[in-house]
C-alpha cells in the first residue's frame, strides 16, 4: 500500500472513529461469544478431565443385590483393565444438627478412588469425626458441630454403625456428586439433603454396598471423547464377564454358608428337642412320682383317720360305759344315802334315849358316889373320932358295900348302855364312812371320767386338727402338683410351640435357601452418574449455543459492516474517482477500505479472543458451578478456535467490504466524479390500491417508494433488526420460560398443593386421622388428602430408574392436588386412576 493511501486510511479512521469502533465492537462481541462458547466446552472438558484424574473418579460403579466381600474386590482388581478398585460402605440415615434435620447419605471415606477434595478443615482422623459435602444453600453442618444419626425407621442404627454421633471436622467435594442433587432415599422426606463421610471402621455391615473401579490407560484422554469411551468400554466388558463368575461364587458361598448355618440350626434344634423331650419326660416322671406319693399319703391318711375314728369310738364307748357305771354307783350311793338317812333317823331316838339313860345312870351313879363318899367320909370320921359304934360302923360298911354294889351295877349299866350307844353310833359312823367313801370314790370316778372326757375331747380335737392339717398339707401338695401339672402342660405347649417355630424357621430357611436367586451385579458407567450426565448435557447445550449465538453476532457484524462500508464508499465516491483519475489502481484503492475494515476486525478479533478465552469461560463456569461442584476451571490456549474466529471475522468483513467497493471500482473515473444518478422510479403495488395509497401522506409515499427503490438497504435493515430481535426475544424468552412459565406450570398447573406433611412409616391409622383432623382445624388449610408415597426402582431390562410411587387414598380428588398430563408417546389412564 502506498504511503499516501495509508495516511488517508488513518485520517479516515480518525474522521469516522464511531463507525470504526462500531465495527470493532461488533467484531469483538462476535469473536468473544464465538471463542468463549467454543472454548468453554474444551475448557470445561479439560477441567473435568483434570479433576476426575486428580480425584480418581470411578469409571464404573458396581452394585450388587447382596453386597461385596474382599474376594469380589480382589477379583475386580485382578482384571488387566482395572487400575484400581475400592469398596465402600453406604447407608441412609436421618442427621440432626443445630436444630435441623434431614436425610444424609453416609459413606465410608474413599482412599484410592473418588478421593475427596477438602474445601475447609481436614479429613477425619478418628472414629468420632466426619466430613460433610459442600452445599451452596448453606444447609451443610458447620465445622465443630455434632451430627447425630438415627435410622429413620424402627431399626436400631447401632446394629449398622458402631457410633452414631460425629463431630464435623471438614467440608469436602466428591467427584461422585458433581450435581447439587444428592439423590433420593426411602426414609425421611425421600430426598437426600447431604453427604457424610466417616471412617470405614465405623460401619458394622456384613458386606460392602458398592465398588468403584477406575480403568487403566485413561491418562490424557478427555472424559467425553470417543477414545475415553472405547477404553472405558473395555473395562465394562471385562466387568460384565466377571460378574456371572463372581455372582456364581457368591451364590455358592451364600448357599453353603446358609446350609452350614441350617445344619448348625438343625443340630441345635435336634439337641434342644432331645433335651426338651428328656426334660419333659423327667418332669412328667417327677410329677407322676409326686402323684403316687400323694395318693399313698392320702390312703395312709384315710386309714389312719379310720383307725383314729375306731380308737375314738372305742374310747368313747369305754367312757360311756364308765359314765353308766358311775351313774349306777351314784344311784346306789343315793339309795344308800337315803337308807343311811332313814337308818340315822330311826336310830336317833334310840340314841337319844340311850344318851338320856346314860345321863340318868351317870346322875344316879354320881348320887350313889356322893352318898358313898359321904358315907365313907362319915365312916372314916366316925372311926377316927370313935364316935361310931362297931355296929354303926358295920352298918355303914354294909351300906357302903351296898352302895358299891349299886355303883358297880350302875357302872355296868352305864358301860352296857354306853357300849350299846357306841355300837349304834359306830354303825351309823361306819355307814356314814362307807357312804363318804362311796361319795369320794364317786367324786374321784366323776373327776376321772371328766378328765377322761376332756382328754378324749382334746385328743379327738387334736386328732381332728392333726388330720385336718395333714389333709390341708396334702391338699396344698395336690394344688402344687396341679399347678406343676399345669405349668408342665404350659411349658410343654410352649416348648412344643418353640420347637414348632424353630422347625418352621428351619423349613422356611430351607425354602429360602432353595429360593436364593443368583446375585446380580449392576455395572454402572459414568453415564449413570447424575452429575456426570448433567455435566455432559451442559457441555452439549453449550456446544449448541456456541453454534448459534456467534452466527447471529457475526451476521449482525457482517450486515453492519456491509451497511457502514457501503455508506462509506458512497460518501467517498468522488475521492475514489479522483484517485482513479490520478492513476491509482483498483487494488490500491480497495486496499484502503480493506485495511480500514480489516484493522477494525483485527483489533476486535484480538480483544474478542482475549475476552473469549479468559473472561467468558470463567463467567460461564461460575454460572455452571451453581449446579455443579468442581474446584477450579482450567483456561486452555485455543489457537485453533482463536484462528477460526479471527479468520471468520476477517473473512466476513473483508468480503463485505470488497463486495461493496467492487461495484464502485468498476465505474470509470468520470462517472465517479459525477454524483450518482438516482435510481429510476416505478409504480409499486400499493399505488394500484387507491384506497390505501390515497390516504398516505407525501412523506410516507416517498418512504414506501424508497423501500422498493433501495432493496439492499431495506433487507439489510430487516435482517439486522430481525437478528437483534431474535437475540432479545431468545434471552427474555428463556428467562421467562424458566422463571415464569416453567414454575407457573409446574407449581400452578401440575403441582397444585401448597404443603406436604409426612408421617412415619409406623404411624397408625388413628395417629394419621388425628393429624388430619388437626390440619383440617388449622386456619389457612382449605383441603387435604391422604397419599401413600414410596421411592421405588422401575426396571426395563437392563435399564432402571428411581421414581416415586403414589397411591392416593381418594383417587377422585387426586387431580385437585396433582394434575397428571400425558406426554408425547405416553398416556394417562384417568378412568383407572379415579376407579
Amino acid at each position: 500500500m502506498q504511503k499516501t493511501i495509508l495516511k488517508e486510511t488513518f485520517r479516515e479512521v480518525r474522521r469516522s472513529l464511531g463507525r470504526f469502533l462500531a465495527i470493532l465492537i461488533l467484531i469483538l462481541l462476535g469473536v468473544t461469544f464465538f471463542v468463549g462458547f467454543n472454548a468453554m466446552g474444551p475448557d470445561l472438558s479439560a477441567s473435568a478431565t483434570r479433576y476426575f484424574a486428580q480425584s480418581h473418579f470411578h469409571n464404573y460403579r458396581i452394585l450388587s443385590t447382596i453386597g461385596f466381600d474382599n474376594d469380589d474386590v480382589q477379583a475386580i482388581r485382578s482384571l488387566k483393565e482395572t487400575e484400581n478398585a475400592q469398596a465402600f460402605y453406604t447407608l441412609d440415615a436421618i442427621e440432626t444438627y443445630g436444630g435441623q434435620s434431614g436425610v444424609a447419605h453416609v459413606m465410608s471415606l474413599p482412599e484410592s478412588v473418588d478421593t475427596l477434595t477438602v474445601v475447609r478443615g481436614r479429613l477425619p482422623q478418628s472414629a468420632d469425626e466426619c466430613v460433610v459435602d459442600e452445599q451452596k444453600n448453606g444447609t451443610t453442618p458447620r465445622i465443630g458441630q455434632t451430627v447425630t444419626l438415627t435410622s429413620g425407621t424402627d431399626d436400631d442404627l447401632s446394629q449398622k454403625l458402631h457410633q452414631t454421633a460425629f463431630r464435623v471436622v471438614g467440608v469436602v467435594n466428591s467427584p461422585s456428586y458433581l450435581a447439587r442433587d444428592r439423590g433420593t432415599s426411602k426414609i425421611g422426606n425421600g430426598k437426600v439433603s447431604g453427604l457424610l463421610f466417616v471412617q470405614s471402621g465405623v460401619f458394622s455391615l456384613p458386606a460392602y454396598t458398592e465398588v468403584d473401579v477406575t480403568a487403566k490407560g485413561m491418562n490424557g484422554l478427555s472424559v467425553f471423547s470417543t477414545p475415553y469411551y472405547q477404553k472405558a468400554a473395555e473395562l465394562g466388558h471385562a466387568l460384565e464377564k466377571l460378574a456371572p463368575v463372581r455372582t456364581q461364587v457368591r451364590h455358592d458361598e451364600l448357599v453353603n454358608d446358609a446350609n452350614a448355618q441350617l445344619a448348625d440350626q438343625q443340630n441345635a434344634y435336634d439337641t434342644q428337642k432331645a433335651q426338651a423331650d428328656q426334660a419333659l419326660a423327667d418332669a412328667q416322671a417327677q410329677i407322676d412320682g409326686v402323684q403316687s406319693r400323694l395318693d399313698a399319703a392320702q390312703v395312709q391318711l384315710t386309714q389312719a383317720e379310720k383307725q383314729a375314728d375306731a380308737q375314738m369310738s372305742a374310747t368313747q364307748a369305754q367312757i360311756d360305759s364308765a359314765s353308766d357305771q358311775l351313774a349306777e354307783k351314784t344311784a346306789a350311793y343315793q339309795q344308800g344315802l337315803v337308807a343311811y338317812d332313814q337308818q340315822a333317823a330311826a336310830a336317833q331316838p334310840k340314841i337319844d334315849q340311850a344318851e338320856q339313860g346314860l345321863s340318868a345312870l351317870a346322875a344316879n351313879l354320881q348320887t350313889v358316889q356322893a352318898q358313898q363318899q359321904a358315907l365313907q367320909a362319915a365312916l372314916s370320921s366316925g372311926q377316927a373320932d370313935g364316935s361310931l359304934s362297931a355296929s354303926e360302923a358295920q352298918q355303914m360298911n354294909v351300906q357302903l358295900a351296898a352302895l358299891q354294889q349299886n355303883m358297880d351295877a350302875l357302872t355296868q349299866q352305864q358301860s352296857a348302855a354306853q357300849a350299846s350307844l357306841n355300837t349304834q353310833q359306830q354303825q351309823l359312823a361306819a355307814a356314814k364312812s362307807q357312804l363318804d367313801e362311796t361319795k369320794r370314790q364317786l367324786d374321784a370316778s366323776s373327776a376321772q371320767l371328766a378328765n377322761q372326757q376332756a382328754a378324749f375331747a382334746s385328743a379327738q380335737k387334736q386328732s381332728q386338727d392333726t388330720f385336718a392339717q395333714k389333709q390341708k398339707e396334702l391338699d396344698a401338695q395336690k394344688t402344687t402338683l396341679e399347678q406343676s401339672r399345669q405349668s408342665f402342660a404350659a411349658q410343654q405347649a410352649d416348648t412344643d410351640q418353640k420347637l414348632n417355630d424353630v422347625a418352621a424357621q428351619i423349613a422356611d430357611a430351607k425354602q429360602r435357601i432353595a429360593d436364593i436367586e443368583m446375585p446380580q451385579w449392576s455395572v454402572l458407567s459414568r453415564d449413570k452418574n447424575a452429575g456426570y450426565t448433567n455435566l455432559k448435557s451442559t457441555l452439549d447445550r453449550n456446544n449448541g449455543i456456541s453454534s448459534i449465538l456467534p452466527i447471529l453476532f457475526f451476521s449482525i457484524a457482517a450486515l453492519v459492516c456491509l451497511t457502514s462500508m457501503t455508506r462509506m464508499v458512497e460518501e467517498r465516491r468522488t475521492q475514489i474517482g479522483t484517485l482513479k483519475a490520478l492513476g491509482y489502481g483498483n487494488g490500491s484503492i480497495l486496499s484502503q477500505y480493506l485495511f480500514y475494515a480489516g484493522a477494525a476486525s483485527a483489533l476486535g478479533s484480538a480483544a474478542g479472543i482475549v475476552l473469549g478465552l479468559c473472561l467468558l469461560p470463567r463467567m460461564l463456569f461460575h454460572a455452571y458451578m451453581s449446579m455443579f461442584t468442581m474446584p477450579v476451571m482450567d483456561i486452555l490456549a485455543q489457537p485453533g478456535i482463536a484462528a477460526a474466529a479471527a479468520g471468520i471475522a476477517l473473512s466476513l468483513i473483508l468480503f463485505a467490504t470488497a463486495i461493496t467497493c467492487m461495484g464502485e471500482l468498476r465505474a470509470v473515473p468520470s462517472a465517479l466524479l459525477r454524483p450518482e444518478a438516482p435510481k429510476a422510479g416505478k409504480r409499486i403495488l400499493l399505488e394500484r390500491i387507491p384506497f390505501i395509497w390515497e390516504h398516505l401522506s407525501f412523506s410516507r409515499k416517498v418512504t414506501v417508494r424508497n423501500l422498493f427503490r433501495y432493496k439492499k438497504r431495506f433487507w439489510m435493515t430487516v435482517l439486522g433488526v430481525a437478528c437483534c430481535c431474535a437475540m432479545l426475544v431468545s434471552g427474555f424468552g428463556l428467562y421467562d420460560s424458566i422463571s415464569t412459565q416453567v414454575s407457573a406450570r409446574e407449581f400452578g398447573g401440575i403441582l397444585k398443593y401448597s404443603l406436604t406433611v409426612q408421617m412415619k412409616d409406623d404411624a397408625s391409622a388413628s395417629q394419621i386421622a388425628d393429624v388430619a383432623g388437626a390440619l383440617q382445624k388449622t386456619s389457612g388449610v382449605a383441603s387435604l388428602t391422604e397419599n401413600t408415597q414410596k421411592t421405588v426402582t422401575a426396571k426395563n431390562g437392563a435399564a432402571s430408574q428411581q421414581c416415586s410411587l403414589m397411591v392416593p387414598q381418594q383417587p377422585a380428588k387426586f387431580s385437585d392436588y396433582i394434575a397428571l398430563r400425558s406426554v408425547p408417546g405416553g398416556w394417562v389412564n384417568r378412568a383407572a386412576l379415579s376407579a
